[in-house]
């Protein structure tokens, strides 16, 4: 038999104590006793002794209880007042399965929580209420203390002790109303434009002839400073209507964040960003907003801001993301970075911007002599740096060549030489000789990169209408697929790649650049292949402006392609054929 629960076991103990009389009656007088000593303790409290509310309360609860009694005892009667059904066995086994310790144990639990949450949905309901009750006694006296607010109470309030003409009140009146509406109009603009104009027209010279400015602002809602802002143009909302940069001078700023030393353009067609309806290419930042900052400084005698400079950004030129990454850079930089890092992070160094440390070891970077270690004064400069412990070792990052075995099916087991990036371990003297031997290197590598900039820049603004430049370089290839394909060619080795020249030329007198791609499926790039490429550039050149007897080309140098012997030879005697013209 399964165990009683304490509250089973407590009814029939009850049950046993009513059954005899005596009993029953003992336990009745000792309970009566018992409230009686609470009473005279002041734990309970009788009915009179008890406030008015505290009497509805309990005689509200004696209601209920009675009502429950008697429902009670109206069930008990109709059930007896019934005749028992024949017992179902069906019935009676649920009944059976029903008495079960686990069945009645749910129960217990179920009812439990019902009587749970019922008293937490009384307890908020009654917070409820009580905040209700305080929100009506706020509203009621926000109510009260603001019902003077409207113009005509408020002439009613100003006139109350006086008696004025028709005229004099409603002019009051029209005064109280004009305010009124103008500081709503004020209140709810959302545009600097429309508030300074409120401003301006409610607060000008007459007001302040007549030393009212106060009274306005106090009575619009509007501030000293930007009453302050006064100007003949209504519409107008600038603080400082005399700019002191020109139009020329933003076109400057622009060009210089435009320019390839500052930024590089993206190739990709979905790669753009619209703004105003204005379609433009990005192009992703080649270094910090600060360095390029101090850049710009000491390129330009003008002195702009930080804000200013980061406000004229172009919106098309942007911060690169981790999803855009740079498969372009130079090794010479990237090697005197890792090495710049590891000495920023020993705390060798102060700072880790190159061109500060470039500027350190030299005299003027705009002089070739000083760029290139050939002045006396500064080719043997060097880097202050603290104290270090040189046989301790050290660990950095470089790009090197290495070579890799590779088995060939024609020629059998042959080595090649591929570039990849690891970890170098060396001591710390070895770390600091390879930090100055870098660090003059760069310095020529980098008066280079400028120089050539910068001629490029020149050559391209200086154009004349006789004249062209055709910058030109191979793209990467590009692998050709079908729209829909069997397994074994989306897998395997089946697909065929196209070459693509890309370029642009720039016409003298024409505004805008001129780009194209020449695509063809041989992966050759020597240098028949440029010359091949070129021929429809070339044809379209000729026949689309004859006058243009003068080539410059631009492109890298890759010792295969453009900086060649074979391709100068057909640089000679391509360009005289077509134009019938002698070169040098």
């Amino acid at each position: 038999m399964a165990p009683l629960s304490a509250a089973e076991r407590q009814r029939r103990c009850c049950a046993r104590r009513n059954a005899d009389t005596e009993r029953k009656q003992k336990y009745l007088e000792s309970e009566r006793q018992r409230w009686r000593r609470d009473v005279e303790q002041g734990k309970k409290k009788k009915i009179s002794d008890l406030s008015e509310r505290g009497k509805r309360q309990l005689r509200k609860k004696w209601r209920k209880q009675n009502k429950k009694r008697k429902e009670k005892a109206e069930a008990r009667k109709h059930s007896l007042d019934t005749f028992p059904l024949s017992p179902d066995p069906v019935q009676q086994s649920k009944q059976q399965l029903g008495s079960s310790r686990q069945h009645k144990e749910g129960k217990r639990i179920s009812r439990k929580n019902r009587d749970t949450l019922r008293k937490e949905i009384e307890k908020l309901k009654k917070s409820l209420e009580k905040e209700r009750k305080r929100a009506d006694k706020y509203r009621k006296r926000y109510k009260r203390l603001n019902k003077n607010d409207s113009p005509r109470s408020k002439i009613n309030e100003l006139t109350k002790t006086s008696r004025v003409s028709s005229k004099i009140r409603k002019t009051l009146l029209y005064h109280e109303a004009l305010i009124e509406d103008i500081k709503n109009k004020y209140c709810k603009a959302r545009k600097e434009k429309e508030k300074q104009l409120i401003a301006k027209v409610t607060a000008g010279r007459i007001v302040k002839k007549y030393r009212l400015q106060g009274f306005a602002e106090n009575a619009l809602g509007f501030s000293k400073k930007r009453r302050s802002v006064q100007s003949e143009d209504l519409c107008s909302t600038n603080r400082n209507p005399t700019n002191r940069f020109t139009a020329a001078f933003k076109s400057k700023v622009k060009t210089f964040f435009t320019r390839d030393d500052n930024s590089r353009i993206t190739t990709g067609r979905k790669q753009t960003i619209t703004k105003n309806k204005v379609k433009k290419q990005k192009r992703f930042l080649a270094d910090t907003m600060k360095n390029l900052h101090k850049k710009f400084l000491t390129e330009n005698t003008n002195n702009i801001s930080y804000s200013l400079f980061c406000k004229l950004r172009p919106f098309w030129v942007v911060h690169p993301t981790l999803s855009d990454r740079n498969t372009c850079l130079c090794k010479i930089h990237e090697n005197l970075r890792f090495v710049i890092e590891k000495l920023h992070n020993l705390r060798l160094i102060d700072t880790s911007d190159l061109q500060s440390l470039t500027k350190m070891i030299t005299c003027d970077t705009s002089r070739k002599m000083c760029m290139y270690d050939e002045c006396e004064e500064c080719k043997d400069k060097t880097v202050q740096l603290s104290r270090f412990d040189g046989s301790a070792k050290v660990a950095f990052t470089q790009w090197a060549t290495a070579e890799k075995a590779r088995e060939d099916a024609r020629e059998g087991p042959t080595t090649v030489k591929i570039t990849v990036k690891k970890t170098m371990e060396d001591t710390q003297d070895n770390l600091v000789e390879l930090f100055h031997t870098l660090l003059h290197k760069f310095k020529r590598h980098t008066f280079n990169i400028n120089q050539q900039y910068s001629y490029c820049r020149e050559l391209k603004k200086n154009l004349s209408n006789e004249e062209a430049v055709i910058h030109i370089d191979f793209s990467e290839n590009y692998t050709c697929k079908y729209s829909s394909e069997i397994q074994a060619v989306h897998f395997g080795s089946s697909h065929q790649q196209a070459t693509l020249h890309t370029g642009v030329f720039y016409i003298g007198g024409e505004k805008e650049p001129i780009c194209f791609t020449t695509v063809s499926p041989s992966k050759h790039k020597s240098p028949p292949a440029i010359w091949e490429h070129m021929n429809p550039v070339l044809n379209y050149l000729q026949a689309t402006y004859p006058d243009v007897s003068v080539l410059h080309f631009l492109s890298d140098g890759p010792c295969t392609q453009y900086k060649q012997k074979g391709n100068f030879f057909l640089f000679s005697t391509e360009l005289a054929r077509r134009w019938n013209m002698e070169l040098f």
